[in-house]
């Protein structure tokens, strides 16, 4: 693999699914996007339904992948803090344009 290829993991390509998902179920918005109030008003009734937001995945740099597709997703267009984000854990320029090619 050269430093310029889009090339992605499997376990990152699960992300992209797991993302995927959230954006076609609208459950982007991880539990701890919301203010504390919010969030202790709608947990009982999320757990009753059996519903709720996301939750972020364990691995921080498989997070990226999953919040730079919904944010993607969200907007139309590639989030500049989560374009760093994925730079910052060493995706290249070809891997973020392939991601932000799937969402649109």
């Amino acid at each position: 693999m050269q430093p310029g290829d889009p090339i992605l993991t499997k376990t990152e390509w699960m992300a992209v699914a797991v993302a995927l998902h959230d954006v076609s179920n609208c459950g982007c918005g991880s539990a701890s996007d919301r203010t504390g109030v919010a969030r202790r008003l709608v947990a009982p009734l999320q757990r009753w339904l059996g519903a709720g937001p996301a939750l972020p995945l364990a691995d921080p740099r498989l997070e990226a992948v999953r919040r730079f597709i919904c944010a993607s997703s969200t907007t139309g267009q590639a989030s500049p803090e989560e374009t760093e984000r994925l730079e910052q854990f060493g995706f290249n320029a070809a891997q973020i344009q392939a991601l932000s090619l799937l969402v649109h």
